[in-house]
């Protein structure tokens, strides 16, 4: 995993200092009090915020989600998903070892081939909404609180010619509030002005027969969170987002392999299935990463020849007298291993032969 490094400061200096390092590095400082972390500082908290510059750091410090560096995917992108977090730090043997973005988020879903084979249109947010470009801040505004987006697709007739965001409507109103009048007293309202005068020009599109992988390189190299989905004709028809990517990942289960051999295709999918359901049920107090199955015709019986890879490898054989009984015996082999290595004591074997058997036909 490829962290970024970020600064650190001691929670007693004043913020300008955090300010300083921020608009050397374009990233987040750390901030601590006698090595504890108090968490860190962003450029937006000096925009959201009315702070004096002589303000202790401790005081504007804020906690961020933290992960160990083993730490899943899935894991890691939920810890994005679950809040508006842009930034996560990476923990590793106790201490802060760096901090991940989305993009780098992105670069290892693209690493893991996850976005393969996913396509954009399947993902998108569509329809686009869009609002012309002489229309009012305000009419904006109020257009993505109605439909529920923060950004809207700019339009001059049916071109495409720009997009705006409620950050850029907030950016505006601050840096408004902020700026003192040279000849008069009276301040524009940023809600009467046109979206033209704060749209971004710079708009990154994208087919929807792409897929979320094509998504995502675009975004990693324009540096960008959204790109405009487009049709043949080049005319917006959607728009997805990093968050989008982020949020596939964060509620999709990550399903644990399952290597299958010498076995009829017909029974392959009751067993990869049964399997991956055992393996859901166990990951909170066991750690299984992957199965490999060999199956053999022993006379009448089924016999089951299973290595799983754990903290430790298990090897285990098991035989019925069909797959699904077969199966059902290796699966409480395995659960009764389990169990013992986690110190719990096991019930009789009817009861936990019912987990695996409740609802399932004999093949």
């Amino acid at each position: 995993m490829q962290l970024i490094s970020l600064e650190e400061i001691d929670g007693s200096e004043p913020v300008s200092k955090a300010l300083s390092k921020i608009k050397e590095t374009g990233l987040p400082v750390l901030v601590y009090s006698q090595k504890k972390l108090l968490g860190i500082i962003e450029e937006k908290d000096f925009s959201y915020k009315k702070v004096s510059l002589d303000t202790k750091a401790k005081n504007l410090a804020k906690k961020v989600p933290i992960v160990s560096a083993d730490s899943s995917l899935s894991t890691i992108a939920k810890k994005f998903y679950s809040g508006k977090n842009k930034i996560i730090l990476v923990e590793q043997k106790n201490k802060i070892a760096g901090a991940i973005d989305r993009w780098a988020l992105l670069s290892l879903l693209l690493e893991e081939q996850i976005l393969k084979n996913k396509k954009v249109k399947d993902y998108m947010v569509s329809p686009v909404i869009a609002v012309a470009q002489d229309a009012k801040v305000s009419f904006a505004n109020s257009l993505m609180k109605q439909h529920k987006v923060r950004r809207l697709a700019v339009v001059d007739g049916s071109k495409l010619v720009g997009i705006i965001s409620m950050f850029d409507i907030l950016s505006a109103n601050i840096a408004q509030k902020e700026r003192k009048p040279l000849l008069s007293t009276k301040k524009t309202d940023i809600r009467n002005l046109e979206v033209k005068s704060f749209m971004k020009t710079t708009i990154y599109t994208i087919g929807q027969e792409k897929t979320l992988e094509d998504a995502a390189k675009e975004m990693i190299k324009n540096k960008t969170t959204n790109l405009i989905v487009v049709n043949q004709n080049k005319n917006p028809i959607g728009i997805i987002t990093i968050k989008d990517i982020i949020k596939e990942i964060a509620l999709s289960e990550e399903e644990i392999p399952v290597f299958v051999s010498n076995l009829e295709n017909e029974y392959k999918e009751l067993v990869v299935s049964s399997v991956q359901n055992f393996a859901k049920k166990f990951k909170k107090i066991f750690s299984l990463k992957h199965f490999s199955l060999h199956f053999k015709n022993d006379g009448s019986k089924k016999e089951i020849q299973g290595k799983i890879k754990a903290k430790e490898d298990i090897f285990i054989k098991a035989e019925g007298f069909s797959v699904q009984d077969a199966l059902n015996n290796f699966l409480f082999e395995l659960k009764t291993i389990i169990l013992k290595k986690k110190g719990k004591k096991t019930t009789e074997k009817k009861k936990l032969k019912e987990i695996f058997e409740e609802g399932e036909e004999n093949v």
